[in-house]
């Protein structure tokens, strides 16, 4: 509990009470004749109340040894409350509801989704606080979530780090699923290498098996057509499954790499390239 000082200025019957906390204050105060309320007046007279005090709701007598206070009543005190929830409530539809549309929303990075995701919680939390709502103290101290930036970028090392796996794991699932990677096989051909391609040389595979043909036409990387036996899909199987573990072993790097950065700087020197990986 800090104390209070009563200075009987600028006029004689206006007294003004300020609250400590700024050491200028202090300094005004009892160099312009103030002089420190006892802490058991303070306790008698404002009880927990003392973070409010101010000249609206305090006053001194002439002489300056005689302090009221005016308590707020239970109705003003139920009033706030709620302006205080509409507050909230229009904060959540303006800077929420309406700002994290579904097209900004894909738009933002997991860090930037993850900082507002955060200012959400802590606004739909915000009832449920120790203290709500506050009316014991100074309005300007009441705890509002802080409302990101727009373009928030991450300010610490672990955050930026965070955030650059997830953007490895991002590029990571977009070359798997490339139109664009491709493998040259021992078979001659070039081959589609993402996802979609090895689901269908395996059903190939089975397929074949299944039904004892010789061959089946095979779509090329290119879209040339080409008959393929039962071996060489098998082949184009292992190598597919092969190309699959280099790239693992390329993202592991990477993130080895990210993991081992000491500064912001290192991390963001970091570029992710698949499509250089090969198999021998």
């Amino acid at each position: 509990m800090g104390q209070l000082y009563i200075l009987v200025e600028p006029t004689p019957d206006q007294g003004w009470i300020c609250y400590n906390g700024e050491e200028m204050d202090r300094e005004r105060c009892l160099g312009n004749g103030g002089w420190v309320m006892p802490q058991e007046d303070v306790d008698r007279i404002f009880g927990n109340l003392v973070p409010i005090v101010s000249p609206l709701n305090t006053h001194v007598s002439e002489d300056g040894q005689t302090v009221t206070f005016d308590r707020p009543s239970d109705e003003e005190r139920t009033k706030e409350a709620a302006d205080m929830l509409n507050m909230r409530l229009g904060m959540l539809k303006r800077e929420c509801e309406s700002y994290l549309s579904t097209m900004r929303w894909e738009s933002m990075d997991s860090y930037q989704k993850k900082i507002w995701s955060a200012y959400r919680n802590a606004l739909e939390n915000f009832p449920n606080l120790p203290g709500f709502p506050w009316l014991d103290q100074p309005r300007e101290s009441i705890p509002w979530p802080v409302k990101p930036e727009a373009n928030a970028v991450p300010k610490t090392l672990e955050d930026l780090k965070e955030l650059k796996l997830d953007q490895l794991t991002n590029v990571f699932d977009k070359w798997m699923d490339s139109p664009d990677s491709s493998l040259l096989s021992s078979t001659g051909y070039t081959v589609n290498a993402n996802n979609t391609a090895k689901k269908n040389v395996d059903g190939l595979i089975t397929a074949m098996e299944s039904t004892g043909v010789e061959s089946v036409t095979f779509m090329c990387f290119d879209n040339t057509p080409a008959q393929l036996n039962l071996q060489q899909l098998k082949m184009i199987q292992l190598e597919l499954i092969q190309y699959g573990s280099a790239l693992y072993a390329r993202k592991w790097q990477y993130r080895s790499q990210i993991e081992a950065a000491e500064t912001m700087e290192e991390v963001n020197s970091i570029e992710f390239d698949f499509s250089d990986v090969t198999i021998s």
